[in-house]
């Protein structure tokens, strides 16, 4: 599976089946260099690392962040993706709002 599929779908028969989806969370870094303040406390809070998603890898600053998964993966662009509350958040309101508040 694709990582964005890994972040939506617990196994590959949900995806071709197109069942049992949980949304994940959008969230942009906009800058390269700022990658590190999202993963490091997904990382430290047990999330995984799916497969990169179809694209440019130097070029992908966003993410797919599934809480129920501990999934998270790297995608182009999170506005093309169906995602909880229809909104892209950047790392800080990601972090203080969501993931901090779900521990």
């Amino acid at each position: 599976m694709d990582g964005w599929q890994e972040t939506y779908y617990r196994t590959e028969e949900d995806f071709k089946a197109r069942k049992n989806k949980v949304l994940p969370y959008a969230v942009n870094c906009m800058e390269k260099q700022r990658i590190g303040l999202l993963t490091t406390p997904l990382r430290e809070a047990g999330f995984t690392y799916a497969v990169t998603c179809h694209g440019l890898p130097n070029q992908m600053t966003s993410f797919l962040i599934n809480l129920e998964f501990k999934k998270y993966a790297k995608i182009l662009y999170p506005i093309h993706f169906e995602c909880v509350n229809d909104r892209v958040y950047t790392i800080e309101e990601f972090l203080d709002e969501i993931l901090y508040k779900s521990k």
